[in-house]
């Protein structure tokens, strides 16, 4: 392995057993194995990039387990396949020819699926975790696998009551369960997304919905719409025009400052050193950084994909590509956004809390 390279993931993922009918009548599973992918930039990756790497090492790994106590086999393959995100929540393929007219903005796509519903899922075998096991030192720590995934879930919505508070701290940037966290397993399939509506209405139903619950699904319905568009736009969702044009520069300095943490801006260089000592950062900062690079610096967009690509513990092609073309000004967003990141700063991160954090990480020279 060279020093400097982007990890990149193609697989078709669903590494799990609940809601995975197929498994049912195959006698195979076919996974697209990890790829080394040259990096351009000549950035090096960080510690984070390790983490995604174990996790998916690891879920891969507890997959297997489940299969050969089936009697099935798991086969990893190396291949140069198209980018592949897992699957979405809903059967687009069912919609047939009709699935080409649905709405490109986000707002009227969610509105044209009308009352949607899903078929009920048996309940899968749950085995809870420690403290231990998935905090150290106030920090989250992300467990690959399914049984970790499930685990996970059930404490958010049922023990932390995750959903009741969802909405207002979905932003938050220093606690564990200011946000579900259950990105990086539904990105490699360890998660369905199906069993996750599942137990949002099964919340819903003893509880009541609310405007948390609401925002929640929200989120999931991104998570489809971006595959949506995808699907709809094909290679060009993953160019530098994407769906709009706009003038970009290559200043591969402005870049490495940037993927380095090491701006200057304060609240930019807290969540990019987050990124790469842990392989995550939260929705808000993603935002905010992704804004700085493209709007801010004006540099190759692209560059800032890739470099979450190989980063990123739950990176999803289409989710990771079609929020950086949606806040880069080349997607869909109809407002052309520019985040003020002092503002941000000052609204999310009050007391600076959050910056104090991560100013004193050091990170690659």
């Amino acid at each position: 392995q060279k020093k400097y390279e982007f990890f990149m993931l193609k697989l078709n993922r669903k590494l799990r057993i609940h809601d995975h009918p197929e498994l049912s009548f195959a006698d195979q599973v076919n996974v697209y194995a990890p790829e080394f992918v040259s990096d351009v930039e000549k950035v090096p990756v960080g510690p984070g990039a390790k983490r995604r790497r174990d996790f998916l090492e690891s879920t891969y790994l507890e997959f297997a387990q489940q299969l050969r106590a089936q009697g099935k086999s798991l086969t990893l393959i190396e291949s140069l396949a198209p980018k592949i995100g897992s699957e979405p929540l809903l059967n687009y393929e069912s919609l047939g020819a009709a699935r080409a007219q649905l709405p490109r903005n986000f707002t009227a796509f969610k509105k044209s699926l009308g009352n949607w519903s899903i078929s009920a899922l048996p309940a899968p075998e749950i085995k809870r975790l420690t403290d231990a096991q998935t905090r150290q030192n106030g920090e989250f720590l992300w467990k690959g696998g399914e049984s970790a995934a499930l685990a996970h879930w059930h404490r958010y919505v049922w023990e932390d009551r995750g959903l009741e508070t969802y909405q207002a701290t979905r932003n938050g940037l220093l606690n564990a369960v200011d946000s579900a966290k259950i990105s990086p397993w539904l990105a490699c399939g360890a998660l369905s997304p199906r069993w996750i509506l599942q137990t949002v209405r099964a919340y819903e139903g003893e509880h009541g919905p609310s405007a948390s619950t609401s925002a929640f699904v929200d989120e999931i319905l991104w998570r489809d719409y971006f595959k949506h568009l995808a699907t709809w736009a094909g290679e060009r969702f993953y160019r530098l025009e994407s769906l709009q044009k706009r003038v970009w520069n290559e200043d591969r300095c402005a870049f490495r400052s940037w993927a380095l943490g090491q701006t200057g801006e304060p609240f930019v260089d807290a969540g990019m050193r987050e990124l790469w000592w842990t392989g995550w950062m939260s929705n808000r900062l993603r935002q905010n950084v992704a804004s700085y690079l493209a709007k801010t610096l004006g540099v190759n967009w692209t560059w800032g994909a890739r470099w979450f690509e190989a980063h990123l513990i739950d990176e999803d092609p289409e989710c990771n590509w079609g929020n950086w073309g949606y806040l880069s000004g080349v997607g869909t967003d109809p407002r052309d956004r520019i985040f003020n990141v002092q503002r941000q700063a000052e609204f999310y991160d009050p007391h600076g809390e959050y910056q104090m954090l991560w100013a004193n990480r050091p990170v690659a020279p």
